[in-house]
């Protein structure tokens, strides 16, 4: 039986809380708000409260890749909303602290 995507997300918190192993929570929470993007019915504020959720789980495990994941999809939601100077400020800071340390 082949699962839904909605059934592997919820699968994988079930294993995330059965097994206490965090490393994709980000990645899970970040592909919840994609999924929920998709739906028939939009709750914009859903979508971003798991991306939100995503990119502070990222951050907090010091995730770069799936930091900008998370605030790839963010960014893109926020664009798509007219706001594109949220969708700047969130990774300006990051950018200038690359350029500054010759990193970019």
């Amino acid at each position: 039986m082949r699962l839904s995507k909605a059934e592997a997300l919820n699968e994988g918190v079930e294993v995330m809380d059965r097994t206490g192993e965090r490393l994709y929570e980000a990645e899970v929470c970040r592909l919840q708000g994609d999924l929920l993007l998709h739906q028939a019915t939009l709750d914009v504020a859903q979508v971003e409260r798991c991306f939100r959720q995503a990119l502070d789980v990222s951050r907090y495990q010091h995730a770069k890749s799936l930091e900008l994941r998370a605030g790839t999809s963010l960014a893109r939601l926020w664009q798509n909303q007219n706001k594109r100077q949220d969708a700047y400020d969130l990774f300006a800071p990051a950018l200038l602290v690359e350029l500054e340390e010759g990193r970019a």
